[in-house]
């Protein structure tokens, strides 16, 4: 680099360094990016030796995402036609300012949030399992509920059987006439067996008055709760009730009481076809003065919605009808609760 035309002496010669000329130039340097094509290539192996190989043919390692992205012959040609061009242009405003997809995703198309452009499953798929979270029995207060899905809803197949409301605290427990009507009397919670016999509740479930019901402590499960009346109508409606039918008090709809009731083949039986799954049995009721009565003739169930200050909305099966009846019942008198399970927010 340093050649002296005029020099009869040798002395120091400067020579440029690997593909640099005198100037300091690549002399090859194809693309025109300052970088060697030499240096180019040595770096390009050394980085695929790093990252064992994965950058393909086809493919360069490119630092700012960190991954190997495609080679193109022209880049900026977004719509392919070998030009860059003012619709190539606009193709790029329409994305510019977003966030480039991510390869991670859910992979999953099952799944509720599917992603199409993800390539790696990064373990946040999201599954709908339905009314009952995929559950087909609950165990509460050390009893084992089966569960069933009608109208979008989870409900209890059987009726409840909890000596605890749902914080721990005991549900006193009565036996006494005199004192089940004093408890509603003074609206307290109470809850019994039928004819204070406790294998009846095994197979009946429990008896609680309506202040057990309402009580803020709660019946059910967390998670659960005694069923609205308006809930029970979409019970109803979707065993084929009509919605005027279901608005109204007393005997309402045609068969749908049928479908409620536990069948022959059912343990405890009665006399219904239990096409709803739900097998109400005939467990009977005790009057708020504090007889009992109706075992094996009717069906006497607890919504959670007061009409009054007296009474709240229920639902009585009876031996000798396949309707459903609708119904203010004193707040005092013993029944039955079924548990259903919160919607989700």
């Amino acid at each position: 680099c340093n050649f002296n035309a005029d020099a009869t002496e040798p002395g120091f010669c400067d020579y440029p360094e690997g593909w640099f000329d005198c100037d300091g130039e690549c002399l090859n340097d194809v693309n025109g990016d300052g970088v060697c094509d030499e240096l180019e290539d040595l770096v390009n192996e050394a980085i695929a030796d790093q990252l064992g190989g994965i950058c393909g043919e086809g493919t360069m390692w490119l630092e700012g995402l960190g991954q190997c992205v495609p080679i193109s012959a022209c880049m900026g040609d977004f719509n392919g036609d070998g030009a860059r061009g003012t619709e190539d242009l606009i193709l790029f405003l329409t994305v510019f300012g977003t966030a480039c997809p991510s390869p991670f995703g859910c992979t999953d198309v099952a799944a509720e949030n599917y992603n199409p452009d993800a390539t790696e499953d990064d373990g946040t798929c999201e599954y709908d399992l339905g009314p009952c979270d995929g559950l087909e029995t609950l165990n509460y207060g050390g009893v084992e509920y089966d569960l069933a899905i009608i109208a979008d809803q989870c409900w209890f197949t059987s009726n409840l059987r909890t000596t605890h409301f749902a914080n721990g605290d005991s549900i006193p427990h009565i036996a006494n006439s005199f004192d089940w009507y004093l408890a509603g009397a003074g609206a307290t919670a109470a809850a019994c067996d039928y004819s204070n016999s406790a294998s009846s509740s095994l197979l009946y479930g429990s008896l609680y008055n309506s202040f057990a019901v309402q009580d803020e402590r709660g019946l059910c499960p967390t998670g659960w709760h005694v069923p609205t009346d308006p809930e029970w109508m979409a019970l109803e409606m979707a065993l084929g009730m009509s919605e005027t039918d279901a608005n109204a008090q007393g005997f309402r709809g045609t068969d749908e009481g049928a479908a409620l009731k536990s069948s022959s083949t059912d343990t405890p039986p009665w006399n219904g076809t239990n096409l709803s799954g739900l097998a109400f049995p005939p467990s009977g009721q005790r009057y708020n003065f504090g007889s009992f009565n109706g075992q094996g003739l009717v069906s006497l169930s607890w919504t959670s919605t007061s009409m009054s200050g007296t009474a709240a909305w229920a639902r009585r099966l009876l031996e000798d009808s396949n309707q459903i009846d609708r119904s203010p019942i004193e707040n005092g008198f013993g029944g039955t609760v079924r548990c259903i399970k919160d919607s989700e927010p």
